[in-house]
């Protein structure tokens, strides 16, 4: 939501606790202000040179796939977090934010039985999927079906909630030449119990040239996937499973006064959990100090 108030000359914007549509903005400081939903229209705004560049933002995407704040490669262009409120004083030139909603972790809720925590976490994914519905209205909706975690709680709530799905697998469907894969067989048994229309995306001989530059339009702030990424036409929305990093994992409030070996410990924390024992870890931890 972006509302403009002319006898208070500020700018005003909610971006969504789900965080659905991604935000972009820049403040120079010396008035200029732009706010979009596309990653290349800021830039074409700001038209940025090589000095621009944010050096320190570049180092931490090279060691983690995704922003430890709200940096992008760009200085003064920054990301609109989810549950964010921003104020644009166009007579101060300033910027001032702040959470719509306040979340805790309460420590008392920790001997709840687990039947209770699994009920609490059914009921908040078909409120978010009923969520999304409500927002993006009656469109089609992706959703990657590879056999795996996502792919079987995904459908159940997509169904529940009357969204019209397509379904799509990556990969070679017989590698060996006469068997299934694993993950094709378990794909057409997932999307036949869910009655979804599947397709299964094949690997295109487009140059990697060609790959590189469509990741960098359709996902410039992401981690390179250009060797899985082929176009599909079938939805207007993706609907995955996202990790912490997405949905709101973060460094702690007293990051400033960390020692180095602490900081280092608390971002390779977040990596484990994600890239356990993996070699991941050791050259981000590498990469940090």
């Amino acid at each position: 939501i972006i509302t403009a108030e002319k006898q208070s000359k500020n700018i005003t914007v909610l971006n969504s606790v789900s965080g659905l549509i991604p935000i972009y903005y820049y403040c120079s400081g010396k008035a200029r202000f732009c706010i979009a939903d596309n990653f290349w229209d800021v830039v074409d705004y700001i038209n940025p040179d090589e000095t621009d560049m944010d050096i320190n933002s570049i180092k931490e995407y090279m060691s983690i796939p995704f922003p430890l704040y709200d940096n992008t490669f760009v200085k003064k262009m920054k990301i609109l977090l989810p549950n964010t409120k921003l104020i644009y004083d166009f007579g101060k030139d300033s910027i001032s934010m702040d959470e719509i909603f306040d979340y805790e972790y309460d420590e008392r809720n920790t001997a709840v039985p687990l039947s209770e925590i699994l009920d609490s976490a059914y009921r908040k994914i078909d409120c978010l999927v009923e969520k999304i519905h409500a927002e993006c209205g009656d469109i089609t909706y992706g959703v990657g079906i590879s056999g795996g975690l996502d792919s079987r709680i995904i459908p159940h709530f997509c169904k529940k909630n009357g969204l019209k799905t397509a379904g799509f697998i990556f990969g070679i469907k017989r590698p060996n030449r006469l068997f299934l894969s694993q993950d094709h067989r378990n794909a057409e048994k997932i999307a036949d119990y869910y009655e979804i229309k599947m397709t299964e995306v094949k690997w295109t001989n487009r140059n990697l040239r060609k790959r590189i530059l469509d990741e960098l339009k359709y996902f410039p702030m992401g981690s390179a996937e250009f060797f899985k990424y082929e176009p599909n036409n079938d939805f207007d929305v993706l609907i995955h499973g996202g990790n912490g990093y997405v949905v709101g994992s973060s460094l702690p409030e007293n990051i400033e006064s960390m020692t180095e070996c602490e900081l280092i410990d608390s971002i390779r924390k977040l990596g484990i959990i994600f890239y356990p024992n993996s070699l991941f870890n050791l050259r981000m931890e590498k990469i940090i100090r």
